[in-house]
């Protein structure tokens, strides 16, 4: 994250510190890494100052007002990972998943999610196959649901319904703009939009990071985690 205090912006601040964290990238042993970063608004003009270009949008959802108990769907096919291990099976297909979805292979990062909301960390299997999963984490202000990633918005719907009904407070949830599938889910549930975000990247101009890729990422881990 590059945050400034609101009375030193406009100053260069965040400039410089993505100069430096840049040059590192540049040097030999980094090379093979592609920069990425989620912008907001205010940050946007200087990323683009810096040679990043968009890649997709994405909006914070919010949900602050409970709806009431939010009741828990059948879950025959969904399975808690919490107590997941290096050799376990649904660990190895959740990692597969996500480094489809996301380009780069996470699992520290999902380990790590695991051990924060263990109650939250669920796949839906079918045919011995995992369809998607969805971890979360839970934050100062609310509980942000993501990274959710599924094959398609039914098995999405599923995962994030089971979340819901174990979630008494506020929740966040940052949804792909492509992921139009979602937006009647989100609006039963009295989701509503905070702020856009951009995803932007590093790369050669005529490089992005391929469409069907981006479209499994149902929500994203938030823009501290990509």
């Amino acid at each position: 994250m590059v945050l400034v205090l609101p009375e030193h912006r406009g100053k260069g601040y965040a400039t410089r510190l993505l100069r430096e964290s840049l040059e590192w990238l540049a040097e030999p042993a980094q090379r093979h890494l592609t920069p990425l970063l989620d912008a907001t608004p205010a940050g946007h003009p200087v990323y683009l100052k810096l040679g990043f270009r968009d890649q997709w949008g994405f909006t914070r959802w919010e949900r602050r007002t409970p709806l009431g108990k939010h009741p828990a769907p059948a879950t025959e096919s969904i399975v808690a990972l919490a107590d997941w291990g290096i050799n376990d099976p649904n660990r190895a297909s959740v990692l597969a998943l996500d480094q489809i979805a996301f380009g780069a292979d996470r699992r520290t990062l999902l380990d790590d999610l695991v051990r924060r909301a263990p109650h939250l960390a669920l796949a839906l299997r079918s045919n011995d196959t995992v369809r998607g999963f969805l971890m979360a984490r839970p934050g100062r202000q609310a509980t942000q649901l993501g990274p959710l990633v599924a094959h398609d918005a039914e098995t999405a719907i599923a995962l994030a319904d089971c979340a819901l009904s174990r979630i008494e407070g506020p929740v966040f949830l940052d949804v792909p703009d492509a992921r139009r599938d979602m937006e009647p889910w989100l609006d039963r549930h009295g989701f509503t939009r905070q702020r856009p975000f951009t995803r932007m990247a590093l790369i050669h101009p005529d490089t992005a990071i391929p469409h069907n890729q981006r479209c499994a990422i149902v929500a994203v881990a938030g823009p501290e985690l990509g």
